[in-house]
């Protein structure tokens, strides 16, 4: 997945205080402090207007967070992992078939492993 389709995603989603793009264009600490941040503020939220969060980012970037913090496997929230499978690149290329696919099944091996309840879904 490139920046510019993680950009693309993001306005899909109209951009809003519960979405958030990582990726290269922005510094790895000011995006592992977004998260952060908006993990913490959703902990203190009570269940009933908890909303959901969505983190759009590329393989490389969301292994980069999740070596760096352990944030995103706190908490018995459920998490659901959305990949943007359908998406075909200028080269006929998908998330599946790009040359970081390794990237790919190793953070969602990651989360499989750390996390308590986790929901792949191929979109």
């Amino acid at each position: 997945m490139s920046n510019i389709r993680v950009a693309d995603v993001y306005r899909s989603l109209n951009g809003g205080k519960n979405c958030v793009k990582l990726f290269s264009k922005s510094k790895l600490k000011d995006d592992i402090a977004t998260v952060e941040r908006l993990l913490t503020d959703s902990s203190k939220k009570s269940n009933k207007n908890k909303d959901s969060l969505y983190f759009i980012a590329t393989p490389t970037r969301m292994q980069k967070i999740i070596e760096a913090t352990d944030l995103l496997f706190q908490g018995k929230e459920k998490l659901d992992i959305i990949l943007d499978a359908s998406y075909l690149d200028p080269k006929d290329n998908t998330i599946l078939s790009f040359e970081n696919a390794a990237v790919l099944c190793q953070v969602l091996k990651t989360f499989l492993n750390k996390k308590s309840s986790v929901k792949i879904l191929l979109y």
